[in-house]
């Protein structure tokens, strides 16, 4: 059944090998592509000029195929059929494939954990009250520009800080959302008063795509407004000899 299975054409005769049982291909031999195949006869395939062919016949006798590959490449060389490099050479044993081989990714995993402490801070502070001048028992109040302060906290806070004075320099009312206070300068006395906090709560952080450009995002901010207030009429003290003083508004969160 092996006969006629290795075919050469050479000065346009054929030049039969019996005895070939394996199955493979040669190409691009001597400049040109030649193409190889198994011949559903096992016999002689078409002719195509200038290019070696090969019919191919299988056998699935595996000690066979390694008997007789030597012998075909031996004959080969021996006649000469073969004078310039093989660029391409593939070779499949009938009945045997090439094992596939699984790609396996390792995928680890790793706990990624954070303990927040939350803060709230003074981003702006208060600016300073100034009543400027006053003749006694004027019929007039002094009411002094408006100023603020502006607190950023962790973002998620439900209720703002409280506020309260300090009683160092004057009192206070007890610590709350809105607070008031007094204090005496020259003998003329004076209140203060914190109006209900504006609150702007934070952008939250975001993870960049591609694990690039996130954001960090933003604090929560609540503006605390003071109001002060000099009431008109008073008579002062000239013997004091405090003018001014300093005050403390305190945030508790």
């Amino acid at each position: 059944p092996l006969e006629n299975a290795f075919l050469v054409k050479k000065s346009a005769v054929w030049t039969e090998t019996p005895g070939v049982c394996f199955f493979g291909h040669i190409s691009r031999i001597d400049g040109e592509i030649g193409a190889a195949g198994p011949s559903s006869q096992g016999g002689r395939l078409s002719s195509w000029p200038n290019a070696i062919k090969v019919a191919f016949q299988f056998e699935t006798n595996f000690n066979y195929w390694n008997k007789c590959s030597y012998a075909l490449f031996n004959f080969f060389f021996r006649n000469g059929m073969i004078m310039k490099k093989l660029t391409a050479l593939a070779f499949a044993v009938a009945g045997f494939s090439a094992p596939a081989f699984a790609v396996d990714v390792a995928s680890p995993t790793f706990n990624v954990s954070v303990t927040l402490t939350s803060v709230c801070k003074v981003k702006t502070n208060v600016g300073s009250v100034a009543f400027g001048p006053y003749t006694a028992f004027q019929t007039t109040a002094i009411t002094p520009t408006v100023t603020s302060a502006v607190v950023e906290c962790t973002r998620g806070r439900l209720v703002a800080p409280t506020v309260a004075f300090d009683i160092v320099n004057g009192t206070t009312s007890a610590a709350a959302a809105t607070v008031t206070g007094e204090g005496v300068l020259k003998g003329l006395r004076y209140t203060l008063a914190t109006l209900a906090p504006t609150t702007v709560a934070g952008v939250a952080a975001t993870a960049g795509a591609l694990g690039l450009g996130g954001s960090n995002g933003t604090a929560t901010d609540s503006t605390y407004s003071i109001i002060a207030n000099m009431a008109a009429g008073q008579a002062g003290n000239e013997a004091d000899a405090i003018a001014s003083h300093v005050r403390t508004l305190t945030f508790t969160y």
